[in-house]
């Protein structure tokens, strides 16, 4: 019909009208199961879970709630992916909440509403959302909103590369379901990057927002920019990693590895990237423990502890592997680790990073001095305010274990995950094949 019809259409009301017939949606989805779409996360207990997705069985309800939604906001429907809409159709079960979540598309259009995901963790993290696009300059809202949706994307990105790569078949590791691995790093980054919309939301609020850490030192934000910049430079690192993950695919980043360190552990890989479209370097390193040490016994001149782990590490100027290089203690550390963790009831009680069993934490930050004002320290910041303002508790600068299935979490498993990376940036660097004319 637009094709035909002689009409000139904006982009905006093209992508709004682009929908699927709503039959043939209804006759496929008929017998949808909604486990299979909106998954349950492994900190969340089965009574938990099941009153999540009551309210998505009737999928008729569903269909027709989006479609009209989508309809209204001027918004195509396939902007976001079914799990998407399922979710965001929980934030437009009454009257009254239709019209304010239709108010905020058409204020901030499909990045306020990828926000207003955050819902899936807690219903009441919805006002967060409507605090920061009612209290905040409009500016800034809608910069926090759209690196809010870039990370999440970031994230989904990472996930479908991995997920179409051949580690979900490799026999060179034991991760026994490793497509529910990955779902769990992709989750365990849109967890953290939730964090930071409870901060600006208080800073919106109330002019600051405040957390108290395990050690006892105070952690403040006031400027809700600062906000947006920690999301900045957790999207800026998230980007480089998704092209690290596509070495034969066309990339805005150009990788050159600049040093090996192989003779120690951790074993580090270290490139410059050079970003096409700014003409801006940075430097990206990767560091990768198998196995990990007694404590005490680690290499103290390169790692903070003897976890086992997967750390990325970045920074805009050169830095080295030695943690008391300043230059390494001011980079962005985003870093699977795996603690020797021993629990009772829950507590932990004691630490060993040599255990057999074991679990895996998101870490994030470069935090040195709660006083710094860099983009790695404002990021963890930023971060810990809002796990603390959720929880109650002394906040954690960097771990998120609640995302990750505890079978992860021995230490067979992890090493192999790590032999795995190990193998595949070891077969990056491999020369390219030469073929005889």
């Amino acid at each position: 019909t637009l094709a035909t019809s002689g009409k000139v259409f904006d982009e905006g009301t093209v992508s709004a009208r682009t929908t699927i017939g709503s039959d043939y949606m209804s006759d496929q989805m008929r017998r949808y199961d909604p486990t299979l779409f909106v998954f349950r996360r492994s900190d969340e207990s089965e009574d938990a879970y099941t009153d999540r997705i009551a309210t998505l069985h009737d999928v008729d309800r569903v269909l027709h709630d989006t479609r009209d939604f989508f309809r209204d906001a001027n918004i195509g429907i396939h902007s976001l992916s079914w799990h998407e809409q399922l979710v965001l159709s929980r934030s437009i079960a009454t009257p009254e909440d239709r019209e304010r979540t239709l108010s905020l598309a058409k204020r901030f259009g499909i990045d306020g509403l990828h926000s207003l995901l955050i819902l899936d963790y807690d219903p009441l993290l919805v006002g967060s959302v409507f605090a920061i696009a009612d209290r905040l300059d409009t500016a800034i809202a809608r910069d926090i909103f759209s690196q809010y949706h870039a990370v999440y994307e970031r994230s989904r990105a990472i996930a479908h590369l991995a997920k179409n790569s051949d580690f979900v078949t490799s026999p060179d590791h034991t991760v026994s379901n490793p497509r529910r691995f990955i779902e769990e790093i992709s989750e365990a980054i849109t967890r953290r990057a939730k964090d930071t919309l409870v901060t600006a939301a208080t800073v919106a609020r109330t002019g600051s927002a405040t957390a108290t850490t395990f050690s006892g030192a105070r952690l403040a934000c006031t400027d809700a920019t600062d906000v947006s910049r920690a999301l900045t430079t957790y999207e800026q690192a998230l980007d480089v990693v998704t092209c690290f993950m596509q070495p034969h695919s066309p990339s805005d980043y150009q990788f050159s590895c600049i040093d090996q360190e192989l003779d120690t552990v951790p074993a580090t890989y270290h490139f410059s990237v050079d970003q096409q479209s700014t003409g801006r370097r940075s430097y990206f390193s990767i560091q990768l423990r198998a196995y990990g040490a007694p404590i005490g016994q680690h290499n103290s001149d390169r790692e903070f502890d003897g976890e086992a782990r997967i750390n990325c590490l970045f920074s805009d100027i050169p830095f080295s592997s030695h943690i008391a290089d300043p230059a390494r203690q001011h980079a962005l550390s985003i870093r699977l680790d795996r603690e020797g963790k021993e629990r009772l009831s829950e507590t932990i009680v004691s630490n060993d990073p040599t255990r057999p069993d074991g679990e895996v934490s998101l870490d994030i930050g470069g935090l040195i001095d709660p006083r710094d004002q860099s983009d790695a320290t404002n990021l963890s910041r930023v971060i810990a305010i809002g796990n603390f303002l959720q929880t109650g508790g002394p906040a954690q600068y960097y771990h998120n274990r609640d995302s990750f299935s505890r079978a992860f979490g021995t230490a067979d498993c992890f090493a192999d995950i790590v032999g795995f990376i190990d193998k595949k940036i070891q077969q990056r660097l491999l020369p390219p094949t030469t073929h005889p004319q």
